[in-house]
């Protein structure tokens, strides 16, 4: 009967620190459970990884390649050590092609178009003596055809006449200077494409040394086989939320229980009045 009018005690507030500790120790466990999970010995035809526990959460990693694959990577060793000193002995040959600078004496002289003006007025030149006897002949047979037909020099049609066949005669030496250009053009061209050839040429003779050496290095490089384990995941202990639901769970207990006193007073308050009342009515 004491112990039901006891008033009930809140339950105390959970420690912050300890429950930083616990959700920290907590964690640890589950690093410490999920690095043991991931560590798992694989044998494959190309190789083993076994792991070894070292103590103080450290363990080791070891790779074993198989037979066959342990012959390509002491094949492939000794292909880079030939290699590296096949390249050591190119050394001499990158000295010497790079020793001075490049020489450019040798390559024809970079001229501008200008310089072939000569072979344009030849060109030129070639094409009017040629075609020079046939103007001269249709010049003169066309004086001839006026005169025939009465129209005599000086007069409007007679200039109107030689005004077309000049224009004729101009456009054709037109036509020339343009051919003669497009020789000068292909003269400048041909030298260009040879000084660019020597060019390049002398480039490469330069260049070849370093590029065999780069090759050769890049044939010195291992390949070791790699295996992976299948990585898992676990999820950490929620510890701080499990204190919370206790902690919730309590507070919930102890607003019942002071809840159903304050019930259990106020029903015995009201039946000892309602017994007074009765007993001062009797008398």
């Amino acid at each position: 009967m004491t112990a039901l009018f006891s008033t009930p005690k809140a339950p105390a507030a959970p420690d912050p620190v300890a429950t930083a500790n616990a959700q920290s120790a907590a964690n640890a466990e589950t690093a410490r459970l999920q690095a043991r999970m991931n560590m798992i010995d694989t044998y494959t035809p190309y190789g083993n990884v076994t792991y070894q526990d070292l103590g103080g959460d450290r363990y080791s990693a070891t790779a074993t390649p198989s037979e066959a694959q342990q012959r390509i990577i002491s094949a492939q060793d000794e292909v880079g050590a030939s290699t590296a000193e096949l390249a050591k002995s190119q050394l001499s040959r990158i000295g010497e092609a790079t020793a001075g600078q490049l020489d450019f004496s040798q390559l024809p002289a970079l001229t501008g178009s200008n310089d072939f003006s000569a072979d344009r007025l030849r060109v030129e030149q070639a094409i009017l003596d040629r075609n020079a006897p046939a103007m001269a002949q249709q010049r003169a047979g066309l004086e001839n055809q006026l005169k025939n037909q009465g129209i005599q020099p000086g007069s409007e049609a007679w200039m109107n006449s030689m005004r077309d066949l000049s224009t004729q005669e101009n456009d054709f030496r037109l036509a020339a200077q343009a051919s003669g250009g497009a020789e000068q053009s292909r003269m400048y061209g041909l030298q260009s494409d040879a000084r660019q050839r020597l060019l390049s040429e002398a480039l490469l003779q330069r260049s070849q040394p370093i590029n065999e050496l780069a090759a050769l290095l890049g044939t010195g490089q291992v390949n070791v086989p790699q295996v992976n384990a299948v990585q898992t995941q676990v999820a950490p202990t929620d510890v701080v939320g499990a204190y919370d639901s206790a902690a919730r769970a309590g507070q919930a207990r102890y607003a019942t229980q002071s809840q159903l006193q304050g019930q259990l007073l106020g029903g015995l308050i009201s039946a000892g009045g309602m017994a007074a009342g009765g007993y001062m009515g009797a008398r």
